[in-house]
């Protein structure tokens, strides 16, 4: 073989070897690098976190004047919400990074109010049952938003808007705890019953027919938890025992509107015997004996002006005995009876009682206040005593870390007959705004 093919042969040999080898390795650097995509995947989005969805967001209200209602007001207060709950409130509190804050500055700031009895054309009973039934589109759940109204117990007792007539709610638990979330139904449902109304009316046969009814109902409860203990049938009950049961189960309070003290102390000895959970509604001779109350731990929900209008254009304005109704309120609190302030009338007017209505409901705190009821002891009785009384009172009634963000920002006092909410948070979402709303915007809120 000659010299020159040698040497060819040898070169040919040289550059396959050595395209050989860089083929390998460039298929060696190809793997390695779809091995490494993924985490540089992984390692970008660590570097770039997701946005925030709006619940997980922080929000601040600062600047105002913070009434949490269960404390003592706060001066240039914060309140920090996040995913429909309050995480904190302060008075130097440091505001997270990216949080929305909302400035209060010379505004005031309290929790919604709760409305112990009323009634919304939108939140009707179907066949008993309100949920199936909401709607959340109704013309006076905006009003009631735009007043403050955050929660409220409705029921089913009938109410005319002309007049303003209303009737007291039946025996029975037809009612439902709701929260007025204009245009949205989640979040608008909170509890179905709410409470057992016992209607009673005094009289010889009917105090001992409600006695025999209760003492029936305690055997009854009596007889299935020996039938249960001993893995038996339970006995059959007889249905006119139902409400008493449910009464003396105590799952639910009882509410029960009654004036005189005769029938008062009639229930106050049955609760006495058998631990009954009582609330009083109307109870305008019930200041007489408020200690007792007070003593028994019987709740009072009462109105802070006027009586109900009738018909009756000749009889006195007010029975004997009984107490101007603006001074009620305050002759209850003082007596530490725990008292909340019903609405003068249970439903929205369109066409004729205005500022009498339900739309009302801040003014009956300043009629207290008018009356002789301190402030801060008048917006309890709007907020956080209605909300014990129907046991809701851990999520609503007052700004406390852990309670549901439902939150009101007013351009004045409260309770001053012109002051307006300018902001309505419930659950952490702003359902209603002044500014942005057709309802009061004839009406100046410059003070």
């Amino acid at each position: 073989m000659s010299k020159l093919a040698i040497w060819t042969l040898s070169l040919g040999i040289f550059f396959s070897a050595t395209l050989g080898v860089n083929s390998d390795s460039l298929l060696a650097q190809d793997d390695k690098a779809k091995k490494e995509q993924p985490k540089a995947k992984e390692e970008a989005k660590k570097e770039k976190p997701a946005p925030k969805k709006p619940e997980d967001v922080v929000h601040a209200i600062v600047g105002g004047t913070v009434y949490p209602v269960s404390s003592a007001p706060i001066h240039r207060g914060v309140v920090l919400f996040k995913n429909g709950k309050i995480i904190d409130i302060g008075s130097e509190l440091t505001i997270p990074e990216g949080a929305k804050v909302h400035d209060a500055t010379g505004k005031h700031v309290t929790p919604g109010l709760v409305v112990l009895e009323g009634t919304l054309s939108n939140a009707r009973s179907s066949g008993g049952n309100y949920q199936d039934a909401l709607d959340p589109y109704g013309r006076d759940m905006k009003f009631a938003i735009a007043n403050g109204i955050t929660t409220m117990q409705v029921t089913a007792a009938p109410f005319f808007g002309f007049f303003g007539f209303s009737f007291a709610s039946s025996s029975g638990k037809n009612n439902a705890i709701i929260k007025t979330t204009v245009r949205d139904l989640d979040g608008m449902f909170v509890k179905e019953p709410a409470s057992i109304y016992l209607s009673f009316r005094k009289s010889m046969f009917s105090v001992f027919d409600l006695k025999k009814k209760f003492k029936d109902a305690k055997k009854y409860l009596e007889d299935v938890a020996k039938a249960t203990a001993a893995k038996q049938k339970p006995p059959k009950m007889n249905r006119t025992l139902s409400l008493y049961v449910d009464i003396l189960k105590g799952d639910l309070p009882t509410l029960c509107e009654v004036h005189d003290i005769e029938t008062m102390r009639v229930l106050m000895e049955l609760k006495e015997a058998y631990g009954i959970d009582l609330t009083f509604l109307g109870a305008s001779e019930g200041w007489k004996i408020a200690t007792e109350l007070a003593g028994a731990n019987i709740s009072v929900a009462v109105k802070a002006r006027g009586p109900d209008f009738n018909f009756d254009l000749e009889g006195p304005l007010f029975a004997d005995g009984n107490m101007i109704p603006i001074r009620l309120p305050n002759a209850y609190a003082s007596k530490g009876v725990k008292t909340s302030i019903l609405p003068y009338r249970k439903g929205v007017s369109y066409d004729g009682l205005a500022g009498r209505d339900l739309a009302s409901y801040p003014l009956e705190g300043a009629f207290a206040v008018r009356g002789g009821m301190p402030e801060s002891t008048a917006l309890k009785s709007l907020t956080l005593e209605p909300a014990k009384i129907l046991r809701v009172d851990k999520k609503v009634g007052s700004l406390e870390k852990g309670k549901d963000a439902d939150i009101l920002i007013w351009n004045g006092q409260p309770l001053h007959y012109r002051s307006f909410v300018m902001t309505a948070v419930i659950n952490g979402k702003v359902y209603y705004e002044y500014s942005k709303s057709r309802l009061y915007k004839h009406i100046s809120t410059e003070r």
